[in-house]
């Protein structure tokens, strides 16, 4: 199946042009690691925190995790909400543009 993945990926990447190639680039570089259902909600739930509620601190948005569903609160861990908001803040200060 990864071999399918990676085959599609080149098929699609010929057709891009050089800055599509690059934003791309960025993106799987951002989700490295993090490319299960899981981990990816795990970015995306960081991200929509700390963009559309102005939060960056881990204290913080562990709190509002904690508090947005029954759900997060019980699947999302401390240790991986440090792992994820550490890559999201990362990504962001380093990459200009995706």
């Amino acid at each position: 199946m990864l071999y399918e993945i990676q085959k599609g990926y080149n098929g699609v990447e010929k057709n891009l042009s050089n800055s599509q190639k690059e934003r791309l680039a960025n993106l799987k570089n951002l989700i490295e690691g993090f490319e299960s259902p899981y981990g990816l909600e795990l970015l995306a739930t960081i991200d929509y925190i700390e963009q559309n509620k102005n939060i960056s601190s881990l204290t913080e948005v562990e709190s509002v995790i904690g508090q947005w569903t029954n759900r997060k609160r019980n699947l999302m861990k401390p240790y991986h909400i440090k792992v994820a908001h550490l890559r999201v803040n990362d990504f962001l200060y380093n990459v200009v543009e995706i």
